[in-house]
């Protein structure tokens, strides 16, 4: 993709992530397909030469194929009425919620690693998980004489938080690690509620149901991070799979 940046460190969109899928649609509405946003699905049919998808804005959709690669919770809702065999593993599907803060510091007199960051031991007790130094990892994504972190949170600590406690347990680890830093340039907190897919134990039973389920439903697939990989090169190998074998069996 145009953008990608190409400095020492980890390679990425230099707009942010939301690139990819932004290219991504302005590939497929070149190729002439019609890209919609703004009408989230809420339920899959059979109908037609296949199958309806139901738009939150009443609007319907018919299709002879389907990809369906929503995260499991929302792939569980429009599919139960498809098929409880489908909807039930995906909603079994446990998933995750993480807080993270951004901040930016001034680097001058501080002892900022060159690293791309550190885990933080549970056995050290504190409320930080792990943080990301973006500016070492991500070349560019400071201006210069400042560094920018990322720190999450333990989710036992975030739960009850808010975004002021957040930051104060933030720049509390940071001083600790790095030395007394003034206050930030620059500071959010962002919080993601249950979007990671967790893969305990049993978690091949479930891809393995809705293997079986799927087989039963000619033109449908699934796709997305809950089912086979949630690295992004796992994604796209796997959607590409999907899709592949949506066109080899139509």
């Amino acid at each position: 993709l145009d953008g990608l940046g190409r400095r020492p460190g980890l390679d990425r969109p230099i707009g942010g992530m939301q690139t990819l899928s932004d290219a991504l649609a302005e590939a497929v509405r070149q190729s002439g397909v019609a890209v919609e946003t703004g009408a989230p699905a809420e339920a899959v049919e059979r109908g037609g030469a296949g199958y309806r998808v139901r738009l939150g804005d009443g609007s319907v959709r018919e299709a002879e194929a389907l990809l369906v690669a929503l995260p499991a919770p929302a792939a569980a809702d429009v599919l139960s009425g498809l098929d409880p065999a489908l909807s039930g593993p995906l909603r079994d599907v446990p998933m995750g919620s993480a807080t993270a803060a951004v901040v930016g510091l001034r680097s001058g007199g501080l002892e900022v690693p060159k690293a791309s960051g550190w885990l933080v031991p549970r056995q050290e007790g504190g409320p930080v998980q792990a943080v990301t130094i973006l500016s070492k990892k991500h070349p560019g994504t400071a201006p210069a004489g400042h560094d920018l972190f990322r720190v999450f949170l333990r989710s036992a600590f975030a739960t009850g938080a808010d975004d002021a406690a957040v930051l104060r347990a933030t720049l509390d680890h940071l001083r600790q690690r790095l030395g007394d830093a003034p206050a930030p340039a620059f500071s959010a907190v962002q919080r993601w509620r249950r979007v990671q897919p967790r893969y305990t134990l049993g978690h091949l039973d479930r891809v393995a149901a809705l293997d079986a389920a799927l087989a039963r439903h000619d033109g449908l697939a699934l796709a997305g991070a809950s089912l086979r990989g949630v690295g992004l090169p796992d994604v796209i190998v796997n959607a590409e799979g999907a899709a592949d074998s949506l066109l080899s069996s139509s």
